[in-house]
């Protein structure tokens, strides 16, 4: 028998992040003086998935074992800034790029027994980004997207279940320093707004 799946989440879509290499220092600082991106910078943003983690999917909230959308939540690993020993950030230049909007999911499951929502897992990245850094719509970037799906312990094919429809994505651009424990976002850009502040 066929079971369909029908997810839609609001936000949903893709998150790049990381943290930028000590080489992109001076284009940065160049770029905070100038409040100018610098070509090194630009390049980057416009190709992120070059440097930065890419995350793509609907999103949920909760932990592992709870539930998320339909099935269970497992948070394999999360997307946020290193803690060093101490439990404070780790020291660095990060860039956060979000593509989000509201977003859809459709896939069928071919199964010999009845659809058990128990059996159905959400392999999930949890977001957790400095609440200094917040999008502009939908707020802190406090939630889990949802990468890939396993049923009673079978992966499902990715080919089904990347396939997200969207509403018509709005790019955020946040590019923060992490320091001493103390979050600066330097530059934000959101559809025709740019905000810049000094480095500290």
């Amino acid at each position: 028998m066929n079971q369909s799946i029908y997810i839609k989440t609001e936000p949903g879509g893709t998150i790049y992040f990381g943290g930028l290499n000590e080489n992109l220092a001076e284009p940065i600082r160049l770029s905070v003086l100038k409040r100018e991106l610098t070509p090194e910078i630009q390049a980057l943003i416009d190709e992120p998935y070059l440097q930065l983690m890419e995350y793509r999917g609907v999103s949920s909230v909760g932990d592992t074992g709870q539930l998320g959308n339909i099935g269970v939540i497992d948070l394999s690993e999360s997307a946020c800034i290193p803690s060093e020993a101490n439990n404070s950030w780790a020291d660095g230049f990060y860039l956060l790029i979000a593509d989000l909007s509201k977003v859809s999911l459709e896939f069928d499951l071919e199964l010999a027994d009845d659809f058990d929502p128990s059996l159905l897992v959400e392999h999930s990245i949890k977001v957790s980004i400095p609440e200094q850094i917040s999008h502009p719509i939908y707020g802190a970037f406090d939630f889990n997207l949802v990468i890939s799906y396993s049923y009673d312990g079978s992966e499902i094919s990715r080919e089904l279940t990347d396939e997200l429809v969207d509403r018509g994505y709005e790019r955020l651009i946040s590019l923060f320093l992490s320091k001493n424990n103390v979050i600066t976002e330097l530059y934000q850009a959101y559809r025709f707004d740019e905000i810049w502040r000094d480095i500290p």
